[in-house]
């Protein structure tokens, strides 16, 4: 984006981006349901390596080629890798290996994936060409942005809470989160305090993503079992 676009039109290089990523977003999920109504689920992952092979060949042909040439080679961190890994993978397993064994043995799997994650940091921080670069976070804008879309993940939340007590009660904590999110956000950006944007942001992104799954469950539960390949895609 820095080499195709200058400064001036940068935003609306941004702009086509998320233009394409939205209409992908929107027209991929139905075009999968028609998919698997017709050709079965397997359809929906060899459609992708026509669509794969087309990307590569549309960036060899236009991404620019000139500082990629000049740029030095730099080491791949391993280690870091592998650490990210086992930290991420224990984490995940929380849900499982509390619901699976004991709450103890959970207990225990967050606290290692925890130190895992602790190790991590300090390795990133640390390495000269690491696999995450965590010092980008001293960007006030990005680390912002960054808490935004973090807290955004929060489907899983409400899809718990809707199973537990029904769809209501996400819809109406997503709603009062993204108001209340966005009127601590027009307070925050009168300020220089970088905490109060980035709580703020979280949560906003609490209330765009707590509601999701019950939306979703909502619209798909009336619809017949007979076309619902393609209810699930729209």
């Amino acid at each position: 984006m820095r080499e195709v676009t200058g400064g001036n039109l940068r935003s609306s290089g941004f702009g086509i981006i998320t233009f394409a990523r939205g209409l992908g977003a929107a027209a991929g999920p139905p075009l999968g349901g028609v998919l698997v109504h017709l050709a079965g689920w397997s359809s929906i992952f060899w459609v992708n390596v026509p669509v794969v092979g087309i990307a590569l060949l549309l960036g060899w042909s236009s991404l620019p080629r000139r500082d990629a040439a000049r740029a030095q080679r730099t080491r791949f961190d391993w280690s870091g890798s592998i650490l990210l890994a086992l930290a991420l993978s224990a984490l995940i397993a929380i849900p499982t290996v509390y619901e699976k064994t004991s709450a103890a043995l959970a207990l225990m799997t967050g606290v290692m994936g925890l130190a895992l994650g602790r190790s991590f940091a300090r390795r990133e921080l640390s390495e000269s060409s690491p696999v995450v670069n965590l010092r980008l976070f001293r960007h006030r804008p990005f680390a912002c942005a960054c808490a935004s879309v973090l807290f955004a993940t929060c489907g899983e939340l409400g899809g718990r809470l809707a199973d537990r007590r029904g769809r209501r009660l996400p819809l109406i904590a997503g709603a009062l989160c993204l108001v209340v999110g966005v009127v601590l956000a027009a307070g925050a950006f009168g300020t220089a305090s970088v905490l109060a944007l980035a709580g703020a942001l979280a949560v906003m992104g609490v209330g765009l993503g707590m509601p999701d799954a019950a939306m979703q469950e909502a619209a798909f539960e009336p619809v017949p079992a007979e076309p619902a390949g393609v209810a699930g895609g729209a």
